[in-house]
């Protein structure tokens, strides 16, 4: 063996790779290269196609690998075995390694061996005369998926083939041989087998047509000559088939250039084109025929990677008939639920069957495209009119979704038309379909699409529906237009306190009263809960304005629901596009934005977006932005207040106050970014922080061996709201390794006046840990003398507010001693917050209140000049009982 061994690629194999095809598998097919080229060999592998293909249907025989069934092969083990044994191709499975696996029946005649004997043999020892540099040559070509043509002694040229076998076969999984294996094939040519194939490329009842290396075509054997409408031993075909008497299509009807016929893409690409569908028309002879095309390309025995093929070679099969079936058969399953039209453009004839006649409430039928035209409403009968046009120019289908003229009292009427040309007959000028009536899904999609865009408690158009709309009117030409943000003034309490039920009734009265507001012009919706955004156009500069002072004035009127008497009045922002923005997002803010500057200058009222509410907006969101990354900046500072007993000046605590140094606002005061914090929701992070930093400091003042007192750190309401704040607590505590009562905390009235649940059981949380808990500016909020008594508080804070005025103004003196007479008569400690003056310390002593903080004793101070505070000799490290 070995001499003028070459590699082709395998893609350049025969069709039968097509039949190997399976899931999870690559397949493989070979081909045997002779030693002169003719065209009868490209018929027998054609045949040999053929008989591969049929081999799946073979029944298993004694002695196959599908009737040899062992343990662990599955069903698709043997199919996959059958057609392994079955192949009339000599056939191998080989390991990496070059040892194999198995062999077919074929392969056993080639080599002349038993499939015992070529089992397990390395392939030298298979393919007599394979040296080892062959042996490597062959199975480096064999991994790079490349073909082998070699030349052994005594024997004919040779082709050999391969590609990765993954399929999961019980038989490979058990071999001892290492993965991946490969199926080969080979093809061994006989001396006589040239008139063998001759004789087969008459006989086949298939089409065959050789073209040369330049495409020229070479020979036609009779099966194709009667395909192609002419009589065998006709030499006229020759002349035909290189006229313009033939014009070819795809597989749609779209003209098909003859460079992208199947040859001609094998002949550039040197690789097959398998099982092409298209259409042959002869011109003269009106003459239409689809054929299914394969072709194949033929390499020279020296052929090496890149080169040419010498020959090409088209397999053809008509399937005019089957295609005819399969399309009257699709036609039929059409026409056994709706009506079948036809028009034909020639004679301007149109034909309706039955059903369409029922379905366009016709008793005849049309005559003429215009008389068909003419059922529909006219806007749809342009669009139909428009369509088949188009499908006469591209030889596409349509589908059309119209409107026929209702029959007096008949509700609107609804069909779905699909038309296409002839697809039998690319150059037909018939155009047919189908009618169906589809009046009720198209009432169900009205519906569906009417509850889509309505709120069900109101009737108004819904979010989604205003967003679509302002979004469209935004893209028009000349957006100008108003958008009105309406938001319901203490809707919440009145739900809250007369329920939901008699909520919702108020929230339908609401909504008649707006849509009244906004009469013909305006479009009205809920965007949910109690807000409202009515869309205007701008045409008059005064139009928002009159519509706004509109709503206020339908509100104004109390609302008689069931037996309750209401009053609700409302606040409105008015954004203008394009003015204010030239998107929906940006609108909708900025109307949001002047609602709430509405609401804060006093209900009832209507503010229009400006430049000025545009910039505080600016500065809120830079608030937002920066505020976030504070934390995580080391932009914040805790200082350290401390709370001493007024007759002693004895330090008995301190206050941690939260302060931000922002490289870009500077100091920003404690008022404005941690009210800022309650509405954007940071206060969570803002207050988490507060506490752990509170609490390693404590420790940090420990480990120096100072004694420390009680640091009382401010707590949101909303972090009771959240239900972790006694988890937030424990793990401060745990972390500094610090007992409860290290820690205080203080909260406003708030906390008390929303009498949660979880927010009482948070409270006894807290006490049970050992923390104190004191209510901040007493006074100052809701009235919670109620729940004082109920609830486990140390201590209150009596505000600098109340301070400020004693003891010279009265109003001030008397707050300052109720306050101290409540809790004393409860039993609670109370400190008095902004002691500035003598005078002050001097009435709060007479009051019977212990102990004060403010800047008569010290300013807020850093942990480390605290510190000093602490190393005092005299201090009490416990506060006192009141």
């Amino acid at each position: 063996m070995g001499h003028g061994a070459t590699r082709q690629n395998a893609d350049c194999a025969c069709p039968a790779r097509r039949f190997l095809h399976s899931p999870g598998a690559i397949t493989i097919t070979a081909m045997a290269t002779p030693a002169s080229s003719h065209p009868s060999l490209t018929a027998a592998h054609a045949t040999a196609t053929d008989a591969a293909a049929e081999a799946t249907q073979l029944p298993s025989e004694p002695g196959s690998a599908a009737a040899r069934s062992a343990p662990g092969i599955q069903g698709g083990d043997v199919l996959y075995l059958q057609l392994f044994d079955s192949l009339p191709l000599p056939a191998f499975i080989l390991a990496s390694d070059g040892f194999v696996i198995d062999v077919n029946p074929a392969a056993t005649a080639l080599f002349q061996q038993t499939r015992a004997q070529a089992r397990g043999q390395p392939l030298p020892q298979l393919l007599q005369g394979l040296s080892a540099a062959q042996h490597e040559e062959l199975l480096q070509a064999l991994r790079q998926g490349q073909a082998y043509f070699m030349q052994a002694p005594g024997q004919r040229s040779l082709a050999l083939y391969a590609a990765p076998l993954p399929y999961p076969m019980a038989m490979l999984q058990a071999a001892s041989h290492t993965p991946p294996h490969w199926l080969v094939l080979a093809h061994r040519l006989h001396s006589h087998s040239s008139d063998h194939y001759a004789e087969l490329f008459e006989a086949i009842d298939q089409g065959v047509v050789v073209y040369d290396a330049q495409g020229a075509l070479q020979h036609i054997n009779d099966a194709a000559m009667r395909i192609l409408n002419h009589a065998p031993g006709d030499d006229s075909w020759r002349a035909a088939f290189h006229s313009n008497s033939w014009t070819t299509v795809d597989a749609h009807g779209m003209h098909l250039p003859r460079e992208q016929t199947p040859a001609a893409i094998v002949q550039r690409s040197g690789k097959p084109v398998l099982n092409r569908i298209m259409g042959l028309y002869q011109v003269h002879a009106r003459h239409f025929r689809w054929l299914q095309v394969s072709a194949i390309p033929r390499f020279a025995n020296t052929a090496r990677p890149g080169d040419a093929p010498v020959q090409v070679v088209s397999l053809i099969r008509d399937i005019t008939e089957s295609r005819r079936d399969q399309h009257l058969f699709s036609r039929l399953q059409a026409l056994s639920t709706a009506g079948a039209w036809e028009w034909e453009r020639g004679s301007d004839r149109c034909f309706l069957t039955q059903g369409a006649l029922r379905i366009l409430r016709l008793e005849q039928p049309p005559a003429s495209l215009a008389g068909l035209l003419a059922c529909f409403m006219p806007p749809d009968s342009q669009r139909l009119r428009q369509a088949l046009e188009q499908a006469l120019a591209t030889q596409t289908a349509f589908t059309l979704e119209l409107r026929p003229h209702p029959q007096p009292n008949e509700p609107e009427h609804w069909v779905r038309l699909q038309g296409e040309p002839d697809m039998l007959d690319p150059f037909s000028i018939r155009i047919s379909g189908t009618l169906e009536d589809i009046s009720r899904s198209k009432h169900m999609e009205q519906n569906l699409l009417h509850k889509a865009r309505t709120d069900p408690l109101t009737g108004l158009l819904n979010r989604d529906a205003l967003l679509e709309e302002l979004h469209r009117r935004l893209l028009g030409k000349s957006p100008l237009l108003a958008l009105l943000y309406v938001d319901l003034n203490r809707f919440k309490v009145i739900n809250d306190a007369l329920g939901h039920y008699i909520g919702d009734q108020l929230l339908r009265a609401v909504a008649q009263r707006l849509r009244s507001a906004a009469g013909e012009q305006a479009l009205c919706a809920r965007m949910g809960g109690d807000e409202f955004v009515f869309l205007c156009p701008t045409a008059e500069p005064g139009m928002p304005i009159a519509l706004a002072q509109r709503i206020l004035a339908q509100l104004s009127e109390p609302f008689q629901i069931e037996q309750e008497s209401i009053r609700i009045s409302a606040s409105i922002g008015i954004a203008l596009a394009p003015r204010d923005g030239r998107d929906s997002d940006t609108l909708l803010q900025n109307a949001d934005a002047a609602m709430y500057e509405s609401k804060r200058r006093g209900h009832g009222s209507w503010h229009l977006y400006s430049e000025d509410l545009a910039r505080r907006q600016h500065d809120r969101l830079q608030m937002d932005n920066l505020m976030r990354s504070a934390i995580d900046k080391g932009e914040l500072q805790l200082l350290y207040q401390p709370q001493v007993h007024l007759q002693s000046g004895t330090l008995i605590g301190a206050e941690a106050l939260l302060r931000w140094h922002s490289p870009e606002l500077g100091e920003v005061p404690p008022e404005t970014f941690i009210a800022h914090a309650e509405h954007n929701g940071e206060i969570m992070r803002l207050g988490a922080w507060a506490l752990n930093e509170a609490c390693q400091q404590v420790r940090r003042w420990r480990n120096a061996g100072l004694n420390t007192v009680p640091i009382a750190v401010n707590v949101s309401y909303r972090q009771f709201l959240a239900g972790d704040l006694a988890h937030i607590v424990v793990q401060a505590l745990q972390q500094a390794h610090l007992p409860g009562a290290a820690l205080e905390l203080e909260f406003t009235e708030r906390v008390l006046i929303e009498d949660e649940p979880l927010t009482t059981r948070t409270i006894s949380h807290l006490r049970t840990l050992g923390v104190r808990l004191s209510i901040d500016d007493f006074g100052e909020g809701y009235s919670a003398l109620n729940y004082l008594r109920r609830l486990p508080i140390h201590g209150l804070k009596l505000s600098r507010l109340f301070l400020q005025g004693a003891p010279y103004n009265a109003s001030d003196a008397a707050i300052c001693q109720a306050v101290a007479a409540i809790a004393q008569g409860l039993g609670l400690g109370l400190v008095a917050e902004g002691v500035e003056r003598i005078t002050q310390r001097d009435f709060l002593q007479s009051l019977g209140v212990a102990y004060g903080q403010g800047y008569l004793f010290s300013p807020p101070l850093s942990a480390e000049t605290f510190a000093q505070w602490l190393k005092q000799p005299q201090f009490s490290s416990h506060r006192p009982e009141p």
